[in-house]
């Protein structure tokens, strides 16, 4: 998520040694960012250092070389630098933006939070930082807030599929199934054949304890689209079309894909529990029903 939006200018009304001091980071800036673009993150950072070498209180320089030791994996150096360059300049929205990636990337949500909440003091119109700290207030279990956040986003940003299906996971997370299931639906309706989005739906229409919200045979196509588009790979999905079957009383279907599920496994012992409980619901003629107050998705 992090943006190397650094701009680096030749500065004017300067005697001729400290221009040429300017062009000379000016150059290595451009030549940085160059590398950047390559992906080149030792290199970009090497001309980074020549930069700051030259002027030690360059806000830009920090800022680069931070984003790119993040990108090279090395996020307290990246924090450091980032640091730095709040430290020269405090007022720039993009390095608070920077810092608050650096922090959603290692788990430190709060300080994520914290820079999120600064950059859009700062610049109120930077919707990327709702975008992700709509991210960081689902991780930390704020849905209200999170909701709050992937509104003003898309309201910017309304042709981003994923972001309405993240927004409507937010909505099945709060149990709110008809908002989780437009949401869903714009996301299909943006970009068509996503796998995630259709098993969604259909685990909704398949197993949601609100009736009105149920729709059996829609969520057998719809999950069976979503087990085409993976080559019948997912247990999940599969596990889902089992789901589909019970809920219109195909209970052998449902079993047949219910075992289909587990055979084909899953890497969390948890879920394959959660589909063993579901087979013996099945195979006694009962269909899956999500308590009111679950959180959980398939």
């Amino acid at each position: 998520m992090l943006c190397v939006s650094c701009v680096s200018c030749i500065k004017e009304d300067l005697d001729p040694q400290e221009r040429q001091v300017s062009v000379s980071v000016h150059a290595h800036f451009e030549r940085g960012l160059g590398f950047v673009a390559d992906r080149d993150w030792d290199m970009a950072i090497t001309e980074f250092d020549a930069m700051i070498e030259l002027d030690p209180k360059d806000a830009t320089a920090y800022e680069c070389r931070g984003c790119a030791r993040f990108m090279k994996g090395d996020s307290d150096k990246a924090i450091t630098d980032l640091s730095r360059a709040i430290q020269f300049n405090p007022t720039n929205p993009s390095v608070y933006f920077n810092r608050a990636g650096v922090y959603r990337a290692k788990g430190n949500f709060r300080k994520a939070l914290e820079d999120f909440d600064v950059c859009l003091q700062l610049a109120p119109s930077n919707h990327q930082a709702f975008k992700y700290r709509a991210t960081v207030h689902s991780s930390i279990g704020s849905d209200d807030k999170a909701i709050a956040d992937w509104n003003e986003y898309l309201r910017f940003e309304s042709k981003d599929a994923r972001s309405f299906y993240a927004r409507g996971f937010t909505h099945f997370r709060l149990r709110q199934f008809n908002k989780a299931l437009e949401d869903y639906r714009e996301s299909l309706r943006l970009a068509p054949k996503q796998p995630d989005v259709l098993n969604q739906i259909a685990w909704i229409q398949a197993v949601c304890p609100v009736d009105a919200a149920r729709n059996g045979r829609e969520a057998i196509m719809v999950a069976t689209e979503a087990c085409e588009l993976t080559e019948w790979r997912s247990s999940q999905f599969i596990d889902t079309l089992a789901a589909a079957f019970a809920e219109v009383g195909d209970f052998a279907s449902a079993v047949k894909y219910q075992r289909r599920a587990i055979e084909l496994g899953d890497t969390n012992e948890v879920v394959v529990g959660q589909m063993k409980e579901r087979l013996l619901l099945f195979e006694t003629s009962q269909p899956f029903r999500e308590a009111k107050n679950a959180t959980s998705s398939n």
